[in-house]
């Protein structure tokens, strides 16, 4: 039924279905009344195949078993798995063995974050409050709705929910997902100009630097020696960078803050030679293309360190 490689137009329809579908769980709370909308719509999203009503009831089943419910606290109600012998589900009269389970590995299982940045978009604000006071999304979600919250002028209730990531989430666990929300939080602190939020972004830095995982005792690390730099201690800058380094020396970002720290001691020949080794580095490793500013900003610098720090002298002054 379906090509080893999809047409566009075929990827466009499997991703209505899957918005749809999410809607309509959404609406209804309940697997049978959202199996019979399948029932009565899968031809406008599949195509016009034998078996493609058992393709759309194979999907729903798993779009189902993924889908946060309200009624079940923001969490998926999973179905029980289908044994080898049991009735198919789609209602063949034959064994699923004989029937669907060929269709198991069609579709790769779907990501929770998918699904909640569908379902966000069906939820109302209450909704929306009582999930993140349920502590259920996604760290890349709950950054998500910061963001329309600081749209918004909500800049406090936004420091307060990507705080709230940090004690939700067991520092060893946090990935490059809580990175992210600490560099907005950070961000966002800033933005408000008091210093009563300087000094809460301060203490989570200091609070994650010496535990958790390497990530993200590493970004903590890293704002440090930011933070350093602004205030004109190059030696806590160096150190910090240096802890930041040992943990994660792989870390784009290690390259970046290093450039910037020698940029700011005027440094220039330190700053080519470095600039020019990173350059080679990603390069060698496919990832020269992947960020443009970045890339940008090391061809700068390996092309002529003293104009950058013309330029920044010049807007510091």
């Amino acid at each position: 039924m379906i090509d080893s490689e999809p047409t566009q137009e075929f990827s466009d329809k499997i991703f209505k279905f899957f918005k749809s579908s999410i809607s309509k769980i959404h609406k209804t709370q309940s697997y049978d009344a959202y199996i019979q909308w399948v029932r009565e719509n899968y031809s406008g999203f599949f195509p016009a195949d034998d078996d493609s009503l058992q393709v759309a009831l194979h999907t729903a089943r798993s779009i189902w078993n993924t889908t946060p419910l309200l009624s079940n606290r923001y969490r998926p109600s999973p179905l029980p798995e289908v044994k080898r012998n049991s009735p198919c589900p789609c209602g063949s009269g034959k064994k699923y063995k004989q029937c669907c389970l060929r269709l198991a590995n069609m579709f790769p299982p779907l990501e929770s974050s998918l699904v909640w940045s569908l379902l966000i978009d069906e939820m109302s604000q209450q909704e929306i409050e009582e999930a993140l006071l349920q502590r259920v999304l996604p760290t890349g979600l709950v950054v998500e709705i910061a963001d329309r919250y600081k749209e918004k002028g909500k800049i406090v209730e936004a420091i307060q929910m990507l705080e709230s990531i940090f004690t939700m989430i067991p520092a060893e666990k946090m990935g490059k997902d809580e990175c992210f929300a600490l560099t907005s939080f950070c961000n966002t602190c800033d933005d408000t100009g008091l210093s009563e939020y300087r000094t809460r972004k301060i203490a989570l830095l200091h609070q994650l630097k010496d535990k958790g995982s390497r990530l993200i005792r590493s970004e903590a690390w890293q704002r440090l020696s930011v933070i350093a730099i602004d205030r004109g201690d190059k030696d806590a800058a160096w150190k910090a960078f240096q802890k930041a380094q040992r943990l994660t020396p792989n870390d784009p970002g290690i390259d970046l803050l290093e450039i910037n720290l020698l940029i700011g001691e005027s440094k220039a020949d330190l700053a080519q030679q470095r600039a020019k080794m990173i350059i080679r580095k990603m390069q060698k490793n496919g990832t020269y293309e992947d960020s443009p500013p970045f890339s940008n900003f090391l061809q700068a610098v390996a092309e002529d360190p003293q104009a950058v720090i013309d330029k920044l002298i010049l807007w510091s002054g």
